[in-house]
Formats: structure tokens, C-alpha cells, sequence
């Protein structure tokens, strides 16, 4: 597993744009059109008030297993997968090199389990 975080903002939106033929970019519009009352009903309106990102990424599998999002108070206000959650990135088909255009920073898999622990709120 690999565990990093990254501040993402609408300005990202915004840079990937520019670059129509970006996987990144690709996977993000994938994204953004799944969002949906019924693909994350609890967060829905939570999504443009996260400041960073926490990935579990696994890179066996390749795929993001667990995120969590953190607003600028560096309060947990979403995670998934949670309950009817499916989540902004794990149900995303980024890859781990697509991560590294948002200038990840490595963590420790325990400072991400310590807020993944924290219990949410909705």
C-alpha cells in the first residue's frame, strides 16, 4: 500500500483543462460526472470545502481503496468508501503516476489510519 496526501483545489480543475488528452484530466471528468446524489448522497456538498486529500492507494492492485478528505481546519468532513459513500477517488480510475501531477507527500500509514479512526459526522 502506498499512503500520501495533496491539497486540490479548483484551480487543479482548471490546469487539467488545458490538457484535453491528459489521463488525468480524462479520469477526473469521469469523476466529477459521477457525482451524483446517489453515488456519494452524504458528501455531495462537502466535496468543494476539502483542502486535502488522504489516499490509500493500493499498488498491487492498483486501484485507490479508502480517501479521506479534510477541510481547511484540518477537520475530517468526508471518507470512503463510507456506508452509501462510493468515494471521489476510489471510484476513480486514476493511477498512482496520475496522483503525482497534484505534487502528492508521502505518509505513514499510521498518520492515515488515525483519521481514517476519527468517527464522522453527517
Amino acid at each position: 500500500m502506498k499512503y500520501f496526501k495533496f491539497k486540490y483545489t479548483r484551480e487543479h480543475e482548471e490546469e487539467q483543462k488545458s490538457i484535453a488528452n491528459n489521463s488525468v484530466y480524462k479520469c477526473l471528468i469521469g469523476v466529477l460526472n459521477k457525482l451524483i446524489p446517489k453515488a456519494n448522497p452524504d458528501f455531495e456538498q462537502k466535496y468543494n470545502n476539502v483542502s486535502t486529500w488522504y489516499i490509500e492507494y493500493d499498488d498491487d492492485k492498483q486501484f485507490t481503496s479508502k480517501e479521506i478528505g479534510l477541510n481547511e481546519k484540518g477537520k475530517v468532513i468526508v471518507k470512503a468508501p463510507y456506508k452509501k459513500n462510493l468515494g471521489l477517488w476510489v471510484d476513480s480510475c486514476l493511477q498512482y503516476e496520475d496522483y503525482l501531477s497534484f505534487d502528492v507527500i508521502p505518509i505513514k500509514k499510521e498518520e492515515f489510519m488515525v483519521l481514517w479512526d476519527i468517527p464522522l459526522v453527517i
